[in-house]
C-alpha cells in the first residue's frame, strides 16, 4: 500500500469519512490557508456524493481507485466515479495540506479498537490528571486550536475539566478511561511545544532561589 501523503482515497473512504476532511478544510479556511472557492468546491462534491442512492453508494464502495483512474483515462466515468475523481483531484491544491491529516483520521477511526486505556494506580492517575488540568488551564486556547486542526473537531474542554476535578476516581466506574486519548493529546502537545521543559526549568530555578 502506498504511503505517499497525497495518495487518492477510495470511494468507501469518501462515503464514510468525507466530512472529516471538510472539518479540516473549514479550519484551514478560517486560518486563511484555503480559499473560499476550494471550500465551496469540496462542500458541493460531498453534497452530491451524499445524495446518491443507497444502492449506488454500495456499488461505488466496491470500486477501486485504479478502476476509477482507468475509466477516467477512457473518458467513461459514471456520476459516482466522477465525483470521487474530482474529490481526489483536490489533493493537488491548497487542500492538499490537510490530506495527510485526513488519512490519519480515517486510519484512527478504523483501528480504534486497537487502543487500550492507560493502566495506572490511583496516585499515578492523579498525578497525570493534575498535569493535564494544569496544562489545559494554562494553554487552553493553543491546545484547542491544535486539537481542532489535527482532529477536525472541538476538544470537549468544559466536560474534560469537570471530569478531571473529580477527587473520587473510583466513582467513575466504566467511565474512568473516558478521556484517555484527549489527556494523551494534551500531554503530547505540551511536550512537543516544550511547555513541560520550560515549566520544569522555572520550577528548578525557583527551588534553587528558595534554598539560598
Amino acid at each position: 500500500m502506498s504511503t505517499k501523503p497525497n495518495q487518492p482515497k477510495a470511494p468507501k473512504v469518501w462515503i464514510e469519512n468525507g466530512d472529516k476532511l471538510l472539518k479540516l478544510v473549514e479550519v484551514g479556511y478560517e486560518s486563511g490557508n484555503v480559499s473560499e472557492g476550494k471550500l465551496k468546491k469540496l462542500k458541493q462534491l460531498l453534497k452530491k456524493l451524499k445524495v446518491l442512492s443507497k444502492e449506488t453508494k454500495i456499488s461505488l464502495s466496491k470500486v477501486s481507485v485504479k478502476s476509477i483512474k482507468r475509466l477516467e483515462e477512457q473518458g467513461q466515468l459514471p456520476l459516482g466515479e466522477s465525483l470521487i475523481h474530482e474529490l481526489n483531484e483536490l489533493r493537488f491544491g491548497s487542500i492538499g495540506k490537510y490530506w495527510k491529516k485526513f488519512g490519519n483520521q480515517v486510519s484512527g477511526s478504523k483501528y480504534t479498537h486497537n487502543f487500550y486505556p492507560l493502566k495506572l494506580n490511583i496516585e499515578q492517575r492523579k498525578s497525570l490528571e493534575t498535569a493535564c488540568l494544569f496544562y489545559l488551564n494554562q494553554y487552553e486556547k493553543h491546545i484547542c486550536k491544535a486539537y481542532r486542526y489535527e482532529h477536525g473537531q472541538e476538544l470537549q474542554v468544559e466536560e474534560i475539566k469537570k471530569w478531571l476535578i473529580s477527587d473520587d476516581l473510583t466513582s467513575r466506574g466504566r467511565e474512568k478511561h473516558k478521556f484517555d486519548s484527549q489527556l494523551a493529546y494534551i500531554l503530547q502537545y505540551a511536550m512537543e511545544n516544550e511547555i513541560a521543559a520550560k515549566e520544569m526549568s522555572v520550577e528548578r530555578k525557583t527551588k534553587r532561589e528558595h534554598k539560598k
